[in-house]
């Protein structure tokens, strides 16, 4: 039996057909000057939205808005200089993201960094890094162990930027996770990461002292990573992640932050 479905000739002459009555009902929609105006108010309109929501959500990540912060559409507006709707496609997006929380007839909220928060995100952390250490360390390359002895490197003199060392922290975290083959648990690491980042740059600059302290415990893990011990690794991990848990907890408790 021949495959009844369309070849490329009949996919062709279906879809001049399609156009030959379009044009015979609404002219307009498919002439030249109207698609030119189309395409240039869509790519007008991507960039808006995109600027908008890169800038709120970096602002976020980096604090700039901090926890618990009442956003106002009207300053967002003259901040970006761009109209409403950027703005609230862009709150739209990150409320998926639990960045903000949209109150209605109360405003937008920067979402909280609550104790249980941070539980719940040193609880993933804990299940994912250790493991994939322990169980994937064996993957990493030459390149990448080079990149691990540099990012260290490059940390220990970045404390007076604190922009580069928390990218640099970020980094080398990612570097061990990605070695990972199961993409459901990068992609369960990926769902705290935002958050994670928050925190991260909170917890240090409150506390500068941890900062040193955090250095010393990636020296350790990469000198088990190193030797080509794993499981020595994957218990550093879990050691240097309880330790930033528990730094956590306390500059929020001791920090006064709403919580």
């Amino acid at each position: 039996m021949k495959d009844a479905g369309l070849n490329s000739c009949d996919i062709i002459a279906y879809q001049a057909a399609i156009r030959s009555v379009l044009l015979l009902v609404h002219p307009e929609i498919l002439s030249p000057a109207s698609t030119s105006t189309y395409r240039k108010a869509i790519t007008m309109a991507k960039p808006l939205k995109q600027k908008a929501y890169d800038s709120i959500r970096s602002k976020i990540l980096n604090c700039e808005y901090p926890p618990n912060l009442f956003l106002n559409e009207d300053i967002l507006c003259k901040e970006l200089n761009v109209s409403r709707t950027p703005i609230r496609d862009a709150l739209s997006r990150l409320e998926q993201e639990n960045l903000v929380t949209i109150m209605p007839k109360k405003g937008i909220i920067v979402s909280p960094l609550t104790i249980n928060e941070i539980n719940m995100i040193y609880e993933t952390r804990l299940l994912i890094e250790p493991y994939i250490l322990a169980t994937y360390g064996c993957r990493i390359t030459d390149v990448k162990e080079a990149r691990l002895r540099e990012i260290l490197k490059k940390a220990s003199s970045s404390h007076d930027n604190l922009q580069l060392f928390y990218a640099l922290d970020d980094e080398y975290h990612r570097i061990i996770v990605e070695l990972c083959e199961n993409k459901y648990l990068i992609q369960c690491y990926e769902n705290i990461h935002a958050q994670n980042l928050r925190l991260r740059i909170i917890s240090g600059n409150m506390n500068r002292e941890r900062l040193d302290a955090s250095q010393h415990e990636h020296d350790e893990i990469s000198a088990f990573i190193l030797r080509k011990d794993y499981q020595k690794a994957a218990e550093a991990m879990r050691t240097h992640l309880l330790i930033s848990k528990d730094s956590a907890f306390k500059v929020i408790l001791d920090g006064n932050i709403n919580i």
